[in-house]
């Protein structure tokens, strides 16, 4: 008997050894790994969340790469907040965008160019099933719309169609006409939702750039722009109207652009953002105003703090305004009374908020969050104040699957001991007391901030930390989030103290046994171009450089970008006045001292770039060209100011990562390429 139980269990003993060694052979335990350029480009984005009418579920876009159609493709996804349940409401090539809920909950609203539109159309998703389908024409682009509360009707922005004689001329290639001069206006257009019908709610030889519904429904306010390009915008003024069209009535007479207004509850007041002062002189942080619609009276609300107001929004109770405010390495969400401005903020922690949206109806604010290990998922807050919970979980295994960086905050005396503060992302392996090669970059703007975050292409974090790179991104004087003066500091003098603020933090790291320094990296695209052109010329102590979009000759900057007004202040007036301040603008060009340049210079730039024209790195590549400069010139052919096509952002990464190893490491770098 004792027997025959020994062998039963010798035999469910190798049965079960068996069993077990079958399993693993045949299962892997997959362990997190570098991410690679590709998965850089791979990592999706969440953008544009809604709250549902009856604040069950939440809309939003989610971006994938399609390295077929070389774009990043948006669709509309939806989740149940209780559940955190979510599906797929659109299967297109066709990314949609300007997302809403009709009022009733029928329907989703959304905007997109599909196949056989020539414009950007209104489209309805209808929620009980079915395609999408479009409610307007295809004549011009519908840029921002926003229903009524009965769902009957939709109030949108579009320029007004042009002619047919033009019309047919373009058709044939007789497209030629006045530079930066409007054929037609933008305009406000009511749409009957049920007959399609349309009609305008504006009209005139003007621009209409934002408008806000009255929550209402009665009235409409407006911005009026005298025309169409972006420094009109200093010159156009608020006008308040009949939602029917009748009875317009100019609120604001300046010369200074006030944007994302927003009118009150009662009706009585429209907030407003604009680069002012309590006075209303420019160039200053981004402030919040209450305009009085009986009198014309503006209060601003707030000017004692630090941070910069992005965007605001009315609380349903009418006494409060809530703000997304820029505080230098974060953005986080504040409620200000909007009587007294005291302030008291919501939200706090290593993070950023991206991307925000309130809903008066529910009370309940969205936010997409930004944080060392999240590009963004989104976060519900329930009610003003309580603790954010999460609606969707796109990023939450991340870690699971790549190994990602360290990033925490460093801070620093400047060389005038003013204090500084910016993010380092340590490398994957990175052991204490060990010195590494480090990348600067240097943030756009320069009116901006560098913030949590550390799965954005243009800088691609990880990739970098797994080849054993440090990389350090100040936040230094000219930039957001730190109060007027902080920003105020190019005012008369554009390099006053930024490139000395951006060394000083690279000393307090070599100081700190962090960085080595003999392998500095300097990088930058835009104004952190224009920095990385100055840092170049400033000191030979970067081994190897990569200038993104920079210009080197301001006078030449100024006369060929789409932006001028805002960048007066820099200098002291314009390079064409009378007794124009010619020197400064030579002084702070680093035209003038590129005979200095030693550092090997790799530069980029978008072939249809308007904001930093192409003529600017052109320029920097033939002056180090003759000056016997190592240095290499890519020209994106079709790409704007940033680069959209994603064989171009991955192109870019390996030829900057081929630049950098060779002349900072003396190593042969390996191109990483897609399988598609």
């Amino acid at each position: 008997m004792q027997r025959k139980i020994f062998i039963v269990l010798l035999v469910c003993f190798l049965s079960s050894f068996a069993t077990s060694s079958l399993l693993a052979k045949n299962t892997t335990i997959k362990k997190p790994k570098a991410m690679t350029a590709v998965d850089v480009l791979n990592i999706p984005s969440l953008s544009q969340p809604h709250i549902s009418p009856d604040g069950k579920s939440v809309i939003y876009t989610k971006f994938v790469s399609d390295w077929e159609k070389n774009k990043q493709i948006g669709d509309i996804w939806l989740s149940d907040i209780a559940s955190k349940k979510v599906r797929q409401l659109t299967f297109d090539v066709y990314s949609e965008s300007n997302l809403q809920w009709s009022p009733d909950g029928k329907f989703i609203s959304f905007v997109a160019e599909r196949e056989k539109d020539d414009h950007k159309r209104l489209y309805l998703l209808p929620l009980a099933g079915g395609e999408a389908f479009p409610i307007t024409d295809d004549k011009s682009d519908i840029l921002r719309y926003t229903w009524t509360r009965d769902s009957r009707s939709i109030y949108f922005l579009a320029n007004e169609p042009v002619s047919e004689l033009v019309s047919k001329r373009r058709k044939k290639k007789d497209d030629m006409q006045p530079y930066e001069r409007a054929l037609t206006y933008r305009h406000i257009w009511k749409l009957n939702v049920e007959d399609r019908s349309v009609s305008n709610i504006t009209s005139g030889k003007f621009h209409v750039t934002g408008f806000d519904l009255s929550s209402d429904n009665r009235f409409i306010a407006y911005n009026r722009s005298p025309g169409i390009n972006i420094d009109d915008a200093h010159n156009a003024d608020i006008w308040f109207v009949r939602s029917d069209g009748k009875n317009p009535k100019q609120l604001t007479d300046n010369n200074f652009a006030e944007r994302r207004i927003q009118i009150s509850p009662d009706n009585k007041k429209i907030l407003f953002i604009s680069d002012i002062n309590e006075k209303g002189d420019y160039f200053y942080d981004a402030n919040i105003f209450i305009l009085s619609i009986a009198n014309g009276k503006i209060k601003p609300l707030a000017l004692d703090q630090t941070f910069e107001v992005e965007s605001a929004r009315w609380a349903k109770n009418g006494k409060d305004i809530y703000i997304q405010a820029n505080m230098g390495v974060r953005s986080e969400i504040w409620a200000l009374n909007a009587k007294t401005g005291k302030a008291k903020q919501l939200t706090d922690g290593e993070h950023t908020v991206k991307q925000w949206h309130y809903d008066a109806k529910s009370n309940k604010h969205l936010v997409v969050l930004a944080t060392p290990k999240s590009r963004g998922d989104i976060w519900l807050m329930s009610k003003p104040g309580s603790s954010l919970r999460a609606v969707t979980e796109v990023f939450a295994h991340l870690e699971d699957k790549f190994l990602l960086p360290q990033q925490k905050i460093v801070r620093w005396k400047s060389h005038d001991g003013v204090e500084l503060e910016g993010l380092l992302s340590l490398p994957l392996n990175y052991q204490k007391g060990k010195r590494y090669p480090m990348v600067l970059h240097t943030h756009g703007g320069p009116r901006s901030s560098d913030q949590y975050g550390q799965l954005r292409w243009r800088t691609y974090i990880p990739l970098l930390a797994a080849m054993d790179y440090v990389y350090f991104s100040p936040n230094y004087r000219g930039g957001r989030g730190y109060g007027d003066e902080f920003m105020r500091d190019t005012v008369g003098k554009y390099f006053n103290n930024m490139h000395l603020d951006v060394m000083s933090g690279i000393d307090h790291l070599i100081e700190q046994g962090i960085v080595d320094p003999n392998a500095l990296i300097a990088t930058g695209w835009s104004a952190g171009g224009h920095l990385t052109n100055k840092l170049i010329t400033h000191t030979n102590r970067f081994k190897a450089a990569s200038s993104g979009a920079g210009a080197v000759d301001w006078v030449s900057m100024y006369g060929h970008s789409d932006v001028r007004y805002s960048r007066t202040p820099w200098f002291g007036g314009t390079p064409w006045q009378k007794d124009a301040p010619i020197d400064v603008y030579r002084e702070n060009s680093p035209l003038k001292d590129l005979w200095k340049v030693t550092t090997p210079t790799i530069i980029f730039v978008g072939g249809r770039d308007r904001r930093v024209p192409a003529a600017q790195s052109i320029m920097l590549y033939h002056a180090l060209q003759d000056l016997g400069v190592e240095s290499t010139l890519y020209i994106a052919p079709r790409e704007p100011h940033g680069y959209r096509e994603l064989r171009h952002r991955l192109f870019k990464i390996n030829a900057e990562l081929e630049w950098f190893e060779r002349h900072v490491r003396e190593r042969q770098y390996t191109w990483q390429h897609v399988d598609k």
